[in-house]
């Protein structure tokens, strides 16, 4: 008996191993098509970041075919971040500060106001809230190439060009913050900010205290998108920048590297030069629509923060 037991457990664990060794397969596969993808995606980078390791001539002169010389450099320089780094007037690190203030101070003034607008919409009573919320959605479907002249228009009137309230304070709202913080605001029980008002909370107590410690995962996401949203660089953001002083990383470094011979960026239109096309917009274009006494004048138009 005992021998027929045993005996009909040994077909038993047939299944089991192939059930084992079929997932672990499964398992093997779905690791090497991710570390194949994973592969794929990281050689841009690398590439990039060996390039910036190499001479200029040699950036290019092992695409085709691949080999290890692609991505690793045969000479080794560090000339690129030198370069950077002895920009005149000012180093590449003072567009970079300039970029990093910018982008956080917005951040940190849009999660303060939006949160603010948005627990209004969310838990105060008056009339016309609906339909003012509402309009304030609809001017998202308001395309920025719309707004840059008018914005451009406003901050020459408020004598704020060149200025760092130029670069910040017109991005603080956002109809996209708004809604994000009010949606979630509304899932958040109002037994919670009713405890606080019985403990002796005001209405911003409540808000400040309960409300915005429970909204954390809300306020990190709309924080990194109006990060990266600003981080990027808009078209008002260099027509409202006309010095080097307050130039961010994407336009005042751009702008010296150009002035090199050979730059990154060609010769000047201004100088009579045919710069190859871009994927960066006519950065000034509302400055130079909008100068007074050269109204019957063709617009010239530059990518740099340079002064007329």
């Amino acid at each position: 008996m005992a021998s027929s037991a045993h005996a009909g457990t040994v077909p038993a664990t047939r299944p089991a191993q192939a059930l084992a060794l079929r997932r672990g397969g499964l398992r093997l596969t779905r690791y090497t098509a991710m570390l194949v993808l994973a592969v794929f995606f990281l050689l841009p980078y690398v590439w990039m970041v060996s390039g910036s390791l190499r001479t200029q001539n040699e950036i290019f002169a092992n695409l085709y075919p691949l080999s290890l010389w692609t991505f690793v450099p045969k000479q080794w320089t560090l000339a690129s971040f030198q370069t950077l780094l002895q920009l005149q007037p000012f180093p590449f690190t003072h567009y970079v500060w300039n970029s990093l203030l910018v982008a956080f101070t917005v951040t940190g003034f849009s999660l303060l106001v939006n949160s603010c607008a948005a627990y209004v919409f969310a838990r105060i009573r008056f009339p016309g809230r609906d339909l003012l919320f509402v309009v304030f959605l609809a001017t998202m479907v308001i395309p920025f190439e719309v707004l840059a002249i008018p914005l451009y228009i406003e901050m020459r009137a408020f004598h704020w060009v060149d200025t760092y309230q130029a670069l910040i304070l017109p991005f603080v709202a956002s109809p996209l913050g708004m809604f994000l913080l009010r949606q979630f605001f509304l899932g958040l029980p109002r037994e919670l900010e009713d405890a606080a008002r019985i403990d002796g909370c005001s209405l911003f107590g409540a808000f400040w205290r309960v409300v915005l410690p429970n909204a954390a995962p809300a306020l990190i996401a709309f924080g990194l998108i109006r990060f990266q949203f600003i981080q990027l660089g808009l078209v008002h953001l260099a027509a409202d920048c006309r010095s080097v002083a307050t130039c961010a990383s994407h336009s005042g470094g751009d702008r010296k590297l150009r002035q090199r011979p050979g730059g990154a960026m060609g010769p000047d239109l201004r100088r009579g030069g045919h710069r190859q096309s871009t994927n960066r917009p006519p950065l000034r274009l509302p400055a130079a629509l909008l100068r007074p006494g050269r109204r019957h004048q063709r617009p010239q138009v530059s990518t740099s923060c340079e002064k007329p």
